[in-house]
C-alpha cells in the first residue's frame, strides 16, 4: 500500500463528490502509515480545512462540503449569547467540545459567502457560525457546561462500575441518549482529562484451526491494528477526582455555575 502526501489527502477530501466525506476506515485505506495519516488529519482539522463529523461513524469532510453536516446559526457577541472561551487550564481540545469557532468561522465565511447566502443576515452584534450539532452545544454553538458535565459524569460512572468495558457495550447502554460519534467524542474528552484509558484487544492471526491448534493468543495495543480489534475502556485511579477538578476549575474561570453549588 503506497503512502499519501498532505496535499493528496486534502485533494481526496475536496473532490466534488466529497459531500459525504471519508470515514476513518476509508482514510486508513489510503496509506500504510497510520502515524503520518493521523498527523495530516490533525493539521487539517486544526486549521478548519477539514471537519470531524458523523453520526454512526467518524467522518471527515472538507470545509467546502460542510453544508449537509452543519447548521448555520447566529452568535450574539454582546450580552446574553456571549460565548465562554476555553483556557489552557481546561486541558481539553477545543474541537472535541465544540467544532464551531467564532473567529475561524467568520474568516472562512468571508471567503465562502456564496455557500451561506440562505442564512439570516447578522446584525452588528451577531456573527454567523457553523455548528456541528452535539448534545452539549447550545443553539449558538457555545458549550452548555452543565449538560456536558452530566454526560461526562454518567459515562465515567458507568466505566468505573464496568472496568475494561467494550465500546459496543457502552453504545448499547447509551444508544437512547447520543449517537456513536458523540459517545466517541465524550470518551476522547475523558481520555484527554486522563480519567479513562483505551486499549484495543484482538486475536493473533493464525492459520487454519484444527484439533491440535495452539490456544488463541490475544494482542493488546493502544491503536487498532485491524478492523476486528475491539476498544476497551478502563477508568484510571482517581478518575472522578480529576473530573471534579476540571469542573471546579471551569466554574471558577468562567462562572458557569452559581457559587452555592
Amino acid at each position: 500500500m503506497a503512502g499519501i502526501s498532505f496535499y493528496a489527502l486534502y485533494s481526496a477530501l475536496s473532490m466534488p463528490s466529497g459531500n459525504s466525506g471519508l470515514s476513518s476506515e476509508d482514510l486508513q485505506n489510503l496509506t500504510a502509515s497510520s502515524s503520518k495519516l493521523e498527523g495530516y488529519v490533525n493539521m487539517l482539522t486544526e486549521r478548519y480545512l477539514v471537519l470531524r463529523v458523523g453520526v454512526a461513524t467518524r467522518t471527515y469532510v472538507a470545509y467546502a462540503h460542510r453544508r449537509m453536516w452543519v447548521v448555520h446559526s447566529l452568535r450574539d457577541t454582546k450580552g446574553r449569547g456571549s460565548g465562554v472561551n476555553l483556557t489552557a487550564a481546561d486541558e481539553v481540545r477545543l474541537e472535541k467540545l465544540s467544532d464551531s469557532s467564532p473567529s475561524a468561522a467568520d474568516n472562512l465565511l468571508e471567503t465562502n459567502a456564496s455557500l451561506v447566502q440562505d442564512s439570516p443576515k447578522p446584525s452588528t452584534t451577531y456573527h454567523r457560525v457553523d455548528i456541528i450539532p452535539k448534545p452539549w452545544l447550545t443553539t449558538e454553538g457555545t458549550i452548555n457546561y452543565p449538560v456536558l458535565y452530566t454526560l461526562l459524569t454518567s459515562l465515567l460512572s458507568t466505566i468505573n462500575k464496568n472496568q475494561s468495558i467494550q465500546f459496543s457495550a457502552l453504545h448499547e447502554l447509551f444508544s437512547m441518549v447520543y449517537s456513536p460519534v458523540a459517545l466517541l467524542d465524550l470518551l476522547e474528552i475523558l481520555q484527554d482529562l486522563r480519567c479513562v484509558t483505551c486499549e484495543y484487544i484482538g486475536a493473533e492471526m493464525q492459520g487454519r484451526l484444527g484439533l491440535f491448534s495452539k490456544r488463541i493468543a490475544y494482542i493488546v495495543s493502544d491503536k487498532p491494528l485491524r478492523p476486528d480489534f475491539q476498544a476497551h475502556y478502563t477508568a484510571t485511579h482517581q478518575s472522578m477526582q480529576r473530573l471534579s477538578l476540571f469542573m471546579l476549575n471551569t466554574r471558577q474561570n468562567h462562572g458557569v455555575f452559581p457559587s452555592s453549588t
